[in-house]
């Protein structure tokens, strides 16, 4: 509805990695020439894209180039950044331009300098390699993996073109990529792990209404949420051991399909990689900025 040129890009890379991610190669490689033809033309028919060929007229595009140029100053010239929220009036004291980033990568790149922008990169690389390497053992779990692919992608692409790094949704999305990876590590599938947080919020439950001192919480003054954990101990001696990841050092049951993901921890393999793609940030970050 704003006619934006950036959420049309965004959208039609978030389009295309949510139709060919997880799909067979054959699949993939369709939907991968069909976009790069037939999508890309369609693309560039939409509102407001031709204005990408005029680019050096475009007073807009031209005060986006000027603050993707005094983030890429500023990134090689100063290791630890500006500071964060620093950007604007930054710029503006310098170079008398008031303009925002319009880029995640820009503003963490001036912000917090390239250990900021590394470990920035970081967090999007481990969640990338949890979703790729992922095996699913059911449809439930491969829908999940895909949703949160197309929410990476999404931001990933997006973040060219906005500035919202340190927004909710990056934290959100690293926090629920995090909970999948947790969950694939172990021998429970998605199913499981949902029955056993039903059960654990009963025990909650009951544990909140346990008396204290012969007097209910109520009673007692006390919130549920505010018991210590002596009158938790106490009270959880009446409630039978919880299965799953509370019951330490039982084993899984047997029909159980085991470990859905093989990458634990992050190696120098790992750094070498999120390395590669830093540079490539860095690379196209330049990029732009001699072609555009």
């Amino acid at each position: 509805l704003t006619v934006s040129k950036g959420a049309f890009v965004s959208g039609f890379a978030t389009l295309v990695a949510a139709l060919s991610f997880g799909r067979p190669k054959v699949v993939q490689i369709l939907i991968l020439v069909g976009a790069m033809t037939v999508g890309w033309g369609a693309l560039k028919s939409l509102p407001r894209m031709q204005e990408i060929q005029k680019a050096r007229t475009d007073d807009a595009i031209l005060g986006r180039l000027a603050a993707f140029k005094f983030g890429l100053h500023k990134l090689k010239t100063d290791f630890t950044g500006v500071g964060k929220d620093r950007f604007v009036p930054t710029m503006f004291r310098e170079t008398k331009i008031y303009k925002a980033a319009h880029s995640s990568y820009v503003q963490i790149g001036c912000e917090l300098g390239k250990v900021g922008l590394f470990l920035f990169l970081g967090n999007l690389y481990c969640a990338l390699r949890t979703l790729v390497s992922a095996k699913t053992r059911n449809t439930d779990e491969e829908r999940v993996r895909r949703i949160l692919f197309s929410m990476i992608i999404s931001y990933m692409v997006s973040s060219w073109m906005v500035d919202f790094a340190y927004r909710a949704n990056y934290f959100m999305f690293c926090g629920a990529i995090a909970a999948f990876h947790r969950m694939m590590m172990s021998g429970k599938t998605l199913s499981e792990t949902a029955e056993d947080n039903q059960t654990v919020q009963e025990a909650i439950g009951s544990l909140a209404a346990a008396p204290i001192g012969g007097l209910r919480p109520a009673a007692a003054g006390m919130a549920p949420a505010v018991i210590n954990q002596a009158t938790i101990s106490q009270a959880a001696i009446t409630v039978p051991a919880l299965p799953g990841p509370l019951s330490k050092g039982e084993p899984y049951a047997e029909e159980n399909p085991g470990p859905g993901i093989t990458w634990m921890k992050y190696r120098w393999v790992d750094f070498a990689l999120n390395y590669l793609l830093f540079y490539a940030v860095i690379r196209f970050w330049d990029y732009i900025l001699r072609n555009m």
